[in-house]
């Protein structure tokens, strides 16, 4: 005989599944593995028949039981992040190709949201970003490593489409923010990355050609540093007393020889047998 009572139904049910959880369990995973695609297709179909009603129905059950559905989230933060990130990683192109297509089909809509909570976007998202800095930069940095090329390729070709934006942009930002770029800059050109990056950069231009280290500096800081080009494309960090010691317009090619002497003396590298290892790159004697 059914029961009269729903909740009575209700409690009968949850003590039945408590009872024999693992047995229904096994039973619908055999199930679902047998049935996988016939139900993924009745779902679908439901979805789209009621999904105004589906929608109504979690705004009315998210309203009713907010706390509770946030207590849970905080409870199992770790373990719905894991599993967000295992479908991520399963279904990335899927994702990607229904967020994109999201995307057109409902921009209009998206841009009229945008406007009219413009605000309150901004505020959560600064809130957020501070709270999650460390994390947000972690991934910044690694999907710019992984995927380089392709960011600037994407960058050089919105700055080719919108060059004079672009330009009008960086002009005034620079305006904008002058001293602090200047004190940033300065604090740079101070770090070894920075002196590197300079002497690379007025080697180019006044002699046309590459800028290689195939040694990191090992000196002190105290100890002033000249990168030597052994040909036109690799150099080596030495003391700039020792670089300087022997000009580099020898007629004798004196200034090569020299420091070429105490690179083997320095880090028992052989300079004429590195060049012939590396396809027999021209030396530069300069």
């Amino acid at each position: 005989m059914p029961f009269k009572d729903p909740e009575k139904k209700r409690a009968n049910s949850k003590a039945y599944y408590k009872k024999n959880k693992e047995l229904l369990l096994s039973k619908y995973k055999v199930y679902w593995e047998n049935n996988k695609d016939k139900i993924r297709l009745q779902q679908k179909g439901y979805c789209e028949e009621n999904n105004d009603k589906i929608k109504a129905k979690n705004k009315l059950y998210w309203k009713n039981n907010k706390a509770k559905i946030k207590l849970y989230r905080k409870k199992n933060e770790k373990r719905e992040r894991e599993r967000e990130r295992l479908y991520r990683k399963k279904n990335r192109e899927k994702i990607r190709e229904q967020t994109k297509a999201y995307h057109i089909g409902h921009k209009a809509e998206r841009h009229v949201y945008y406007e009219s909570h413009k605000g309150e976007i901004k505020a959560y998202q600064k809130v957020y970003q501070k709270k999650n800095k460390k994390r947000i930069n972690a991934q910044k940095k690694l999907y710019h490593k992984t995927n380089k090329d392709k960011i600037n390729a994407r960058k050089r070709r919105y700055y080719e489409n919108h060059k004079e934006k672009e330009n009008t942009r960086a002009r005034l930002y620079y305006q904008r923010h002058k001293d602090e770029i200047k004190v940033k800059n300065k604090k740079y050109h101070q770090t070894e990355q920075g002196r590197i990056v300079e002497r690379r950069h007025r080697v180019k231009r006044q002699r046309n050609i590459k800028f290689i280290p195939i040694l990191e500096n090992p000196l002190p800081d105290d100890i002033g540093v000249d990168y030597h080009h052994i040909n036109n494309m690799f150099v080596v960090p030495l003391p700039a007393i020792t670089h300087r010691y022997v000009a580099g317009g020898n007629l004798d090619k004196g200034h090569w020889k020299h420091n070429a002497t105490w690179i083997g003396k320095l880090y028992g590298l052989d300079i004429d047998i590195f060049l012939e290892d590396n396809n027999g790159h021209e030396r530069d004697n300069t």
